[in-house]
């Protein structure tokens, strides 16, 4: 299975690579056109899918949703086996 990281940055790069002098965890991918709005749930399917997580409204409203490198920490967060179980 790819991480979480792999997976958002391979399938943000399907048609449009990231220049390289990017920080990647800062590109909004949505306002720099790596996904467009219907393209977006597709991707947050394909992602929950992936790793079997579910993100919230609330997160998915949140405006560091859509930066990368935040992003990938909140599905990496949610990808983590409960501790507690």
């Amino acid at each position: 299975m790819k991480s979480v990281r792999e997976f958002v940055l391979n399938y943000l790069q399907k048609e449009y690579s990231f220049p390289e002098e990017a920080d990647v965890n800062s590109i909004n991918y949505i306002e720099n056109g790596y996904v467009d709005s219907i393209g977006l749930l597709k991707f947050i399917v394909e992602l929950e899918e992936e790793f079997g997580i579910e993100f919230t409204d609330e997160e998915l409203s949140s405006p560091g949703f859509k930066i990368t490198g935040e992003l990938i920490r909140l599905a990496e967060k949610k990808a983590k086996p409960n501790e507690n179980s």
